[in-house]
């Protein structure tokens, strides 16, 4: 209940309690089992890129790093993220999307960062698009029209 209350409504506290139950060596291991950087766990984010980001959603949709049944699983979580302002806003309604946004202030700037998977008939598209502006309300709007000309492109075909 934890996992689907973190994933689909980013609920912090249940971040919070997970984290404070998890192996930290097996957290810190798969950032380096997909080579990626040991994450510093003494800061409050973890940056990562719009590859690194990408990478994380296609091993679950490969289901190369946890497995078939694991990966479905959490593949599955990501369908009930409740942010749809984004990549959602840009297709449309019934399309089944594996996705998951994360934002942070920088003190000067703020971002935003949104990954999924887009279930466009036999065609699944991945798609990462990571935002950097003055304000945060202005992000999801660049997301969701990025969102909208990918997904006419590949309508397209």
């Amino acid at each position: 209940e934890l996992l689907f209350y973190m994933i689909a409504y980013s609920d912090n506290v249940a971040t919070m309690l997970l984290n404070q139950r998890m192996d930290l060596k097996v957290f810190k291991k798969v950032f380096t089992d997909l080579g990626m950087p040991d994450p510093d766990m003494t800061k409050n984010d973890i940056p990562v890129t719009a590859k690194d980001y990408s990478l994380f959603i296609r091993v679950l949709y490969n289901g190369t790093y946890l497995g078939t049944e694991d990966s479905e699983y959490c593949t599955e979580l990501l369908t009930h993220s409740d942010f749809n302002q984004g990549l959602l806003n840009g297709v449309p309604k019934e399309l089944r999307v594996a996705h998951k946004f994360g934002e942070a202030f920088d003190g000067v700037d703020a971002h935003l960062g949104e990954t999924g998977i887009v279930y466009l008939n036999n065609n699944p598209y991945l798609l990462t698009v990571m935002t950097k502006g003055k304000k945060n309300t202005d992000l999801p709007g660049v997301i969701s029209d990025i969102s909208k000309m990918i997904f006419s492109s590949m309508e397209r075909g």
